[in-house]
C-alpha cells in the first residue's frame, strides 16, 4: 500500500466503500476511463454515482463551464435569484415539465435549492 493510501486510511472517515474496493489514487479521467497515479487505466463503471452520464471532462461541458467562469457570473448563490438559475428553471420547466404535461401543484413539490442551514429543514416542515 502506498504512503498516500495509508495517509487517507489514517485521516479519512471509516464510512466509505468505494475507496476500500479500489486502493489507488485516481489522478486524471476522460470519458469513462480513469487513470491512477502510477498510470494504470481503469474503466469507471461507477460513473460518478450516475452524475457523469456524459463522462469525465466532457469537452463541451468543460468549455461551457470555462465560459461561465470567465464571465464572472455568480457561482455560489445558495437560493438567491441569478440569471443562471432563471435560465435553468425555464429550461427545466420547458423540457421536463411542460413536455410531460406536468405542473407544480403544491408549494411542497416545487424546486428547492438547498441551503446549508437548519432553516431549510424548518421551512420544509411548514
Amino acid at each position: 500500500m502506498s504512503r498516500n493510501i495509508e495517509t487517507l486510511e489514517a485521516l479519512e472517515s471509516r464510512v466509505r466503500a468505494y475507496s476500500r474496493s479500489f486502493p489507488a489514487i485516481f489522478s486524471r479521467a476522460c470519458g469513462s476511463i480513469m487513470l491512477t497515479e502510477d498510470g494504470r487505466k481503469v474503466v469507471d463503471f461507477l460513473c460518478g454515482a450516475r452524475t457523469l452520464n456524459c463522462g469525465h471532462n466532457n469537452h463541451r461541458i468543460k468549455a461551457a463551464i470555462a465560459d461561465y467562469l470567465a464571465s464572472d457570473a455568480v457561482i455560489h448563490g445558495l437560493d438567491m435569484a441569478t440569471p443562471a438559475k432563471l435560465e435553468f428553471m425555464e429550461i427545466f420547466n420547458s423540457l421536463m415539465l411542460r413536455r410531460r404535461d406536468l405542473q407544480y401543484r403544491q408549494a411542497s413539490t416545487r424546486a428547492h435549492f438547498e441551503e446549508t442551514t437548519s432553516r431549510s429543514y424548518l421551512q420544509r416542515q411548514h
